[in-house]
């Protein structure tokens, strides 16, 4: 068993934000897709699935916890949010293409 951390971090008001902004950007995606779900998802021909969509950035998010909760250990939690973020951009500009 692995002892916790116990060392205090302060976080400068622009830190503060940015957790605050990424712990966020789950939530958006189901208020984004909300209004528009009949429509995407007769689009998709996925209409008995419809909940789905919007149930799947959450199951994601717990699916690459332990994922990344290793790769904060090994490179560092501001090093593994950007990465998070970049490849979040990525993959949401892709549905574009």
């Amino acid at each position: 068993m692995t002892a916790f951390n116990t060392q205090s971090y302060s976080l400068s008001r622009y830190g503060e934000y940015s957790l605050l902004v990424s712990a966020m950007l789950t939530i958006m995606v189901g208020a984004a897709i909300a209004p528009g779900l009949t429509t995407i998802s007769t689009q998709l021909g996925v209409q008995e699935y419809a909940p789905l969509l919007i149930t799947t950035p959450a199951l994601g998010a717990i699916l690459f916890a332990p994922l990344f909760g290793r790769l904060i250990d090994k490179i560092g939690a501001r090093r593994t949010l950007l990465i998070s973020l970049w490849g979040y951009f990525i993959f949401g500009c892709a549905g574009a293409f």
